[in-house]
């Protein structure tokens, strides 16, 4: 998933075969899946641009032992989804 401007159109690039839907990282072991002050920053980013196409923001944190964080269309918490494995 690419953040530089000049490659935020894949469309065009493939042959609208793909677009672009978001983000995703991980974060280092021993973190949460939280989101960190750069996650909502670059959330809000992608809000505003993905919003102005009418589409939702998605993002997803990858975290140790499997967890992962997946936020669509808001950083709210009835917005964020966490899926793993059980302990």
């Amino acid at each position: 998933m690419l953040r530089d401007t000049a490659k935020t159109n894949p469309q065009s690039r493939t042959g609208g075969q793909l677009e672009y839907i978001g983000e995703w990282h991980s974060h280092p072991d021993g973190c949460s899946c939280a989101p960190s002050t750069r996650d909502i920053a670059l959330f809000g980013w992608l809000a505003a641009h993905l919003g102005a196409m009418g589409q939702p923001a998605l993002m997803a944190i990858v975290c140790q032992g499997g967890m992962s964080a997946w936020f669509v269309g808001s950083m709210e918490p009835g917005y964020r989804w966490e899926i793993g494995d059980d302990p």
